[in-house]
């Protein structure tokens, strides 16, 4: 697993919000998340500061690879019990 998909593992497991959020992105149906996909590079469309760049990059991340981040989450959660 690569390094950045590794610290959004680590967050969704340190912070539930950030989890909540993954998990609302794998539950939509394909259409729902090409129209948020959308919706994000419009509202990220020029922004620079580097927050904003962050933020893309993280969405663009969970939006590409939601499945093996929720599937890496579930199983180390069953691996700390």
């Amino acid at each position: 697993m690569d390094r950045t998909l590794e610290e959004i593992v680590s967050a969704c497991l340190l912070d539930s919000r950030i989890r909540d959020l993954v998990e609302s992105i794998a539950s939509m149906d394909e259409k729902k998340r090409e129209e948020f996909r959308r919706k994000m590079g419009i509202y990220f469309a020029g922004k620079s500061a580097e927050v904003d760049v962050q933020a893309y990059r993280f969405y663009k991340i969970v939006l590409e690879k939601y499945d093996e981040i929720i599937k890496e989450v579930r199983k180390r959660e069953r691996s700390e019990r």
